[in-house]
């Protein structure tokens, strides 16, 4: 491997045998995704891939995770503030009105050009990022297809969506409709334990969680946008969705939705009420070359931080919206990335996901490769925190 350590070779191997080669355009990488989450394969040895194909489309209110084997960070291992000037010189402490901040398990590696590698790992149990700086692995309830879009509430609780392959280990026909396959929309205490877990899957459509709080669940199903109460288990539409639509976040404190979609060469967002029109956001810089990541409303529901920037990813921002007026009311560089592992995009490993501490306040968790690197790091070497003040 042109002199490359035998060590080095196999740990990047390793961590390339878990991802995707290669990349594709926003346009490209949307439409897969939505070509992927119809198509849910159930098949022998592949209950993990079950877990990718329903969380093809990233929500940032809601975290893609599928547990995987492998060693797990200390639960004292703690994130590093950069120097940049838009980062706190130390983790602050949230406030009440905080939002929680777990921590994507993405993967990757880095070819250059004189044929050495580089790569990147991720937790492999469900992480948060705490107000410390501080990681701690979550207790979550086991399913054979993993846990998918898990939403992180206020009271130490989790919300996700559980696959569960009735016959694992039997070869049968994919797509949506394939049998003996359950998705659980599984309400987990703060102490771990399963409040409830009913099989919310209709066979024949996909589902995907978009949002959720203590009592109310956001579906996303074939026919649009559903609410279902948590309690009784009742759901009612509130609006039909584009198939070409992905979800980029969604406020339960202001009934508000952002949606990603791909128009000519640049993904378009749009927000507006779960129930009635929408309008377009105008993102700063080249909209011939953009492309959009993470989204988040804040606490409050009065703003949307997007993190957005070049294709490449190598130089990323964060703008934020005010939503009632669509107004933009800042936009800050969040990181640079001399070596970035994909394109933008929701999940990635340069950036493991953000969170409001306050209103005013957007936090980042950031794992960017250094410049020249030529190994296999651990995500706790490179995890930073960067705290960007917005207005």
């Amino acid at each position: 491997m042109n002199g490359v350590p035998e060590d080095l070779d196999r740990a990047v191997r390793a961590i390339a045998d878990q991802v995707p080669t290669g990349y594709a355009t926003l346009t490209e990488i949307t439409a897969r995704g939505r070509r992927m989450r119809r198509r849910r394969t159930a098949a022998v040895g592949s209950v993990a891939a079950l877990a990718v194909l329903v969380s093809a489309l990233g929500v940032p209110l809601a975290v893609n995770w599928a547990e995987r084997t492998g060693p797990q960070p200390a639960a004292s291992t703690s994130a590093s503030p950069s120097a940049s000037p838009t980062v706190s010189s130390s983790p602050r402490v949230w406030t009440t009105a905080a939002q929680r901040l777990l921590v994507n398990g993405a993967t990757g590696t880095v070819t250059h050009g004189d044929g050495t590698k580089a790569g990147i790992d991720g937790p492999t149990r469900l992480t948060e990022l705490l107000p410390t700086g501080k990681l701690r692995a979550l207790k979550t309830p086991s399913y054979n297809g993993g846990l998918v879009n898990v939403v992180a509430l206020p009271s130490g609780g989790l919300v996700a969506l559980g696959i569960k392959d009735l016959k694992p280990g039997t070869q049968r026909t994919d797509g949506v409709d394939v049998t003996d396959l359950e998705i659980h929309l599984v309400v987990v205490r703060p102490d771990g334990t399963v409040a409830q877990s009913p099989n919310v899957r209709i066979q024949g459509e996909d589902v995907e969680l978009a949002a959720a709080d203590e009592k109310t669940a956001i579906l996303r199903r074939e026919r649009g946008l559903f609410q279902r109460d948590l309690a009784s288990g009742k759901e009612r539409r509130l609006s039909a969705l584009p198939a070409a639509d992905s979800i980029g976040a969604v406020s339960l404190v202001a009934s508000a939705i952002a949606v990603v979609r791909t128009e000519e060469q640049c993904p378009s967002i749009h927000i507006g009420p779960l129930v009635g029109p929408s309008r377009r956001l105008a993102l700063p810089g080249d909209p011939s070359r953009c492309g959009v990541g993470e989204m988040r409303f804040s606490p409050d529901g009065s703003s949307l931080a997007v993190v957005y920037g070049p294709r490449q990813a190598d130089r990323v921002r964060l703008a934020v919206f005010d939503v009632a007026t669509g107004a933009l009311v800042s936009d800050s560089e969040l990181y640079s990335a001399p070596d970035p592992l994909g394109m933008i995009e929701p999940g990635t490993p340069d950036l493991r996901g953000i969170a409001w501490l306050d209103d005013r306040t957007v936090r980042a968790a950031v794992t960017t490769l250094p410049r020249g690197a030529t190994r296999a790091y651990r995500y706790t070497e490179l995890l930073r925190i960067v705290d960007v003040q917005v207005r």
